[in-house]
């Protein structure tokens, strides 16, 4: 979803040293609890997705990414509307 609202040259998020901390941090902290994903879909169609990670009881929401065509429907929208 960032990747189709940022060239790569606008963004760290989809640059090639944040994807390889994602593919070797990630799913060890998915795994541990320690990062957990959230999608609104509308049938297979991702609309929304938010990245938290969570250190202890604290919790952040890292990333967040929407489908712009349909900006009305994002997990951020649903959160803080």
């Amino acid at each position: 979803l960032h990747g189709t609202q940022f060239p790569v040259e606008e963004s760290h998020f989809i640059s090639e040293r944040a994807l390889r901390m994602h593919r070797q941090v990630m799913p060890k902290w998915l795994k541990e609890g320690r990062a957990h994903l959230a999608f609104l879909l509308a049938g297979e169609r991702v609309l929304s997705a938010v990245l938290f990670l969570r250190e202890g009881m604290e919790a952040y929401a890292f990333q967040v990414g929407r489908d712009m065509s349909r900006a009305e429907a994002s997990v951020g929208r649903a959160a803080f509307d």
